[in-house]
């Protein structure tokens, strides 16, 4: 991974400077809900702000509620990599992601928008399911639905335990391509 620091693009400032006018209260209270330290906290959005204006280009594709959500989770990473630079120790609960983290008010025709847009996706899934070979089938099922740990998987599936995350890690990457596949085809075929 190439950490090379990249100076911003004009418009990588430009989007990033008005992502941070508008959503600097929310973006400052993500960093304080992490390191609840108010200076550290600032730091952690300027890093985060920069690190937005090296990615201008992903923000410019990006509708309102998509980049604030975006800035949310890059404050976030910024404050944990702070978090653990300053106590590396003490950095072991800054690995779960709250799901409220995650959430931001959207517009209402975005909330319409991605609530139609999960739903669709959500009626796929049994389509996806009974498209993927039956061991991905298992192992998502598995993970997800019935909440097994690795260990169980490892012994329900023969396998060792090891190897359990990277043949999720391989059955989500085919489940999102059949997705992705069965998506495009009922788009095409509306």
């Amino acid at each position: 991974m190439d950490k090379t620091i990249r100076p911003p693009g004009a418009e990588g400032l430009r989007l990033a400077a008005e992502l941070y006018a508008k959503h600097k209260g929310m973006l400052l209270k993500t960093a304080l809900d992490c390191l609840h330290d108010r200076p550290l906290a600032e730091d952690a959005v300027h890093d985060a702000v920069l690190r937005l204006a090296q990615r201008g280009e992903r923000l410019r594709d990006m509708s309102e509620g998509e980049a604030a959500r975006y800035a949310k989770l890059t404050v976030r990473s910024a404050a944990v990599d702070l978090a653990r630079r300053r106590h590396p120790e003490r950095t072991d609960a800054l690995e779960e992601t709250p799901d409220e983290l995650l959430a931001w008010p959207t517009t209402p025709e975005e909330d319409y928008l991605a609530r139609d847009e999960a739903r669709r996706r959500l009626d796929l899934l049994p389509r996806v399911l009974d498209a993927l070979a039956p061991v991905d089938r298992e192992l998502l099922i598995g993970k997800y639905i019935l909440n097994l740990s690795d260990e169980a998987l490892a012994q329900a599936l023969g396998v060792r335990a090891r190897s359990v995350q990277m043949k999720l890690t391989r059955a989500r990457h085919r489940a999102r391509i059949l997705m992705e596949r069965m998506e495009s085809t009922d788009a095409d075929g509306r």
